[in-house]
């Protein structure tokens, strides 16, 4: 975890397209530098080739919730956005997190709406194409 540069992060994400769910603005370097200082990050690797990677701030002192607020992973990777929402989910738990919240989630990305359900992730509010879902981690 946490190895990638703001660089790399950059680099993955900038090569994306990403819909416009609420008037987001692409990728850009200093969103990027932030990524790199506050979150935690579950990467995926090729050799030196930043895969994916799923970013999440852990910053609640209460532990109530942690917000994932960037998934990504590059085509031909299958299999791999799976395996960083479900090691994402499980240092959340480990950490003592009460929930694992995300917004953003554009409701026509069937596929990942299909893999959060499928993980036991629940839709808890919608606005427009935007969604905002959460897993409870512990009671």
């Amino acid at each position: 975890m946490n190895t990638a540069s703001a660089e790399q992060i950059f680099e993955l994400f900038s090569g994306i397209s990403f819909p416009e769910v609420r008037g987001q603005t692409p990728m850009d370097m200093a969103y990027a530098d932030k990524l790199h200082r506050l979150a935690t990050r579950v990467e995926g690797w090729d050799g030196d080739l930043l895969a994916g990677i799923a970013c999440v701030y852990t910053n609640d002192p209460a532990k109530d919730a942690a917000y994932a607020p960037l998934l990504c992973a590059r085509q031909g990777y299958g299999g791999l956005g799976a395996a960083l929402v479900r090691r994402t989910i499980a240092c959340c738990r480990e950490a003592g997190f009460r929930s694992l919240r995300s917004s953003d989630i554009d409701e026509e990305n069937r596929r990942a709406v299909a893999l959060y359900r499928r993980l036991g992730v629940q839709i808890i509010a919608r606005e427009g194409r935007r969604l905002t879902v959460e897993i409870v981690l512990r009671s």
